[in-house]
């Protein structure tokens, strides 16, 4: 996008804040997290996650084109029309993306495989695929290593967080603090709307993972108890999380793009063009609060 004469500005803000969709389009790493903590169905986060993250990128979308709109400086001056025929050619190298995606999500959308059986389905599609495309063995040795070590640290993680809530449990904390939220005469938004400012000024400071290990033995008791909806809940905390991570002063997501960007972007010239995304984020949050049905009516859908 530099290189094309995108305003630096506003490429990184792009990079910065569209990974946020890749947490919830299945498969959300997050949303498993959140299932493994608080026992909540897995499958049903998963294809939860499926209208908020196209939302979001309609969103997205819609608010870069009216920004090119208003300010022309902030797009490439390169106006190169792509033949039809081209765009199709170029799909070609996402098939296996969105065929493997497809199978997995319809899988456990229409109940023929659990979560942890579709895991099995794609590593099996994965190895096909590289078997069919003849990658380089280093590549699928690669990956099973890279798997592997991620496993491991969330793993150490959710121990630590099953630890935490054990605690908890036994020293009555946890009950007590629900008696005490549920008897305050706190409204069921009131609590939600509060847990998610907390969730924004963690993320100035905590990784997603540590957010969740460490708020949901805490939160998810006190919500239940209300009785939010988990599934509505769960994609509205993952999307705030998420907003929290391109808020300063410390955006763990910014300060990841820093360590790759050009020397001549600095972190005020980040977060500059992560802020107009994260408007979008917060409304995006308040559209789902007001209309809880756009996270749970295809999760009620599956067989």
């Amino acid at each position: 996008m530099r290189r094309l004469g995108y305003d630096k500005r506003f490429s990184y803000g792009i990079c910065s804040s569209g990974g946020v969709i890749g947490m919830l389009i299945p498969p959300s790493i997050l949303l498993v997290i959140y299932g493994l903590i608080t026992e909540v169905s897995i499958g049903k986060l998963l294809i939860a996650g499926v209208v908020p993250g196209i939302i979001l990128f309609v969103t997205f979308s819609v608010g870069i084109s009216i920004m090119g709109k208003i300010k022309p400086s902030l797009v490439s001056p390169v106006q190169k029309r792509v033949p039809f025929e081209e765009k199709l050619k170029a799909l070609v190298h996402f098939v296996p993306v969105i065929i493997t995606f497809a199978i997995i999500v319809g899988g456990i959308f229409s109940g023929i495989f659990s979560p942890s059986e579709a895991g099995a389905v794609a590593c099996l599609i994965l190895i096909i695929w590289f078997f069919f495309l003849r990658l380089p063995f280093s590549n699928l040795w690669t990956s099973v290593k890279d798997t592997m070590l991620t496993v491991a640290m969330v793993f150490l993680i959710l121990i630590s967080a099953a630890l935490f809530a054990r605690f908890l449990n036994l020293s009555g904390i946890a009950n007590k603090l629900t008696h005490y939220v549920v008897g305050s005469g706190y409204s069921p938004l009131g609590v939600m709307i509060a847990s998610l400012v907390l969730y924004l000024v963690l993320g100035c400071f905590l990784d997603s993972i540590s957010m969740l290990s460490i708020t949901l033995p805490v939160l998810y008791p006190i919500t239940d108890a209300m009785g939010i909806n988990p599934i509505y809940y769960a994609v509205v905390v993952v999307m705030t999380i998420e907003a929290g991570l391109i808020t300063p002063p410390v955006g763990l997501n910014i300060y990841a793009v820093k360590g790759v960007a050009e020397e001549d972007v600095s972190l005020e010239d980040l977060f500059i063009g992560a802020f107009p995304f994260l408007i979008m984020m917060i409304l995006g949050i308040f559209l789902f609060i007001a209309f809880p049905a756009l996270s749970t009516w295809l999760p009620d859908l599956m067989l």
